[in-house]
């Protein structure tokens, strides 16, 4: 897994002028799996999901922009549902 193998920068946008902290990005996708979790009982709600990444935002003083988020997060979850699970890819 990206995470635990390191390489978690590599979902990062390279055309991106600050990149996040790595422990930050971390966390994100951390974040992204209890979003694609099978079971939609352990799926946080969206209004805990804006609470983990104002507190990612908070405890390293990332300055996250709106668009950059939803991009980087629907990114990740798309490559991380059909990673993991390539019967959910639509195409």
């Amino acid at each position: 897994m990206m995470v635990t193998n390191k390489r978690a920068e590599e979902v990062v946008d390279p055309n991106l002028e600050d990149k996040p902290p790595k422990r930050a990005l971390k966390r994100a996708i951390l974040v992204g799996f209890k979003c694609v979790d099978p079971d939609a009982d352990k799926r946080p709600k969206m209004s805990h999901v804006v609470q983990m990444l104002e507190a990612i935002q908070n405890a390293y003083h990332q300055v996250l922009i709106l668009s950059y988020t939803s991009f980087f997060l629907s990114t990740i979850f798309f490559s991380i549902s059909t990673d993991l699970y390539p019967s959910w890819s639509i195409c």
